[in-house]
């Protein structure tokens, strides 16, 4: 039986947002490990690129959470990743990252334009909140262009909010 999935259509041609199924997990896995120093120049992701393949595959095989999470595909290859972190909805967590060769190219924002359009028709989302790490301009300037404001800072971190009309 084949899984239900959100698939989101974005502005970009060829790029599209897909809900991750368990058959994503060697993609996913594969990006990650191509993207380590990538993915840990600014933000706290040892975890992620500590993972083996199996722990990643596990992971896909159940998700434990009421997390939407999502693959950003462009031409069918994936290139990045979003989450919506199920806090106390209305109001969501964000978290996104994208492959070092994809990045400043508007796929991000083409993206993330497409979930939190989702989050507020189809989740009933109100608020989304985001923490990028000091220094992670380009993510900064993604929120920026989606309306974020920063309404908190932190040691590590500024907080982000969007209010969804």
């Amino acid at each position: 039986m084949a899984e239900d999935v959100v698939e989101l259509e974005t502005e970009v041609p060829g790029l599209i947002v897909r809900e991750h199924t368990s058959s994503d997990a060697g993609a996913y896995y594969e990006l990650v490990q191509a993207n380590r120093d990538h993915l840990t120049r600014h933000g706290d992701y040892s975890e992620l690129v500590a993972s083996t393949r199996e722990e990643t595959e596990r992971r896909f095989a159940s998700p434990a959470s009421a997390d939407v999470r999502c693959g950003i595909w462009k031409d069918n290859r994936l290139i990045g990743h979003m989450t919506l972190v199920h806090g106390e909805p209305p109001r969501w967590g964000l978290g996104f990252w994208i492959s070092e060769d994809a990045s400043g190219r508007g796929f991000m924002t083409a993206s993330l334009t497409a979930l939190l359009e989702y989050a507020r028709s189809e989740l009933g989302a109100s608020e989304v909140l985001a923490g990028v790490a000091h220094g992670n301009h380009r993510s900064s300037a993604v929120l920026g262009r989606l309306g974020f404001v920063p309404i908190a800072h932190f040691p590590t971190y500024t907080r982000y909010q969007l209010v969804l009309a």
